[in-house]
């Protein structure tokens, strides 16, 4: 009996491997972008919080004539909204919902949050001409320098060291 099959070739243990193994890397690589895309777009968030933030404050220094207005504890920058007697929430309607997009529970005015890894927004400072909200960027961008610890204030943002 003559094997007819005997001069086709196959696709053998290696080569299946070999094509795994770069499917493997791709999907990796594939990842790792999908995750660097994810921390930029809340930065984003971030930073369009803490300008909405800042816009609604300097209004309301402006209508007032006092940043302590905002009648907000040295807390998380949400809890404002809770306060009954705050200004900040007429300039700023949704300042229950400032909050860091990571979903983030420890504040960024706590101990060294802030400085040591992602915290939520946090009043750190406020009186009648001044006020400090510090925030977290995972990444950072042209503006500013990369991830870190940053603090809103009247003067703009900074990065805190």
């Amino acid at each position: 009996m003559i094997n007819k099959y005997k001069n086709q070739k196959g696709i053998t243990l290696i080569e299946v491997l070999v094509v795994a193994i770069i499917i493997g890397i791709m999907l990796t690589l594939w990842s790792v972008s999908i995750a660097a895309k994810k921390a930029e777009v809340r930065d984003l968030k971030r930073l369009n919080d803490i300008n909405e933030l800042k816009g609604a404050m300097e209004l309301m220094k402006n209508e007032t004539g006092s940043y302590d207005r905002a009648f907000c504890d040295l807390t998380y920058v949400s809890s404002c909204v809770k306060k009954e007697n705050s200004e900040l929430k007429v300039f700023l309607p949704g300042i229950g919902r400032i909050n860091d997009p990571a979903e983030l529970r420890k504040s960024c005015g706590e101990g060294d949050n802030c400085t040591s890894s992602e915290c939520n927004y946090a009043f750190t400072h406020l009186d009648p001409d001044d006020y400090q909200v510090l925030f977290h960027l995972e990444k950072g961008d042209e503006r500013y320098g990369g991830e870190g610890c940053y603090r809103l204030s009247p003067l703009g943002i900074n990065k805190v060291k």
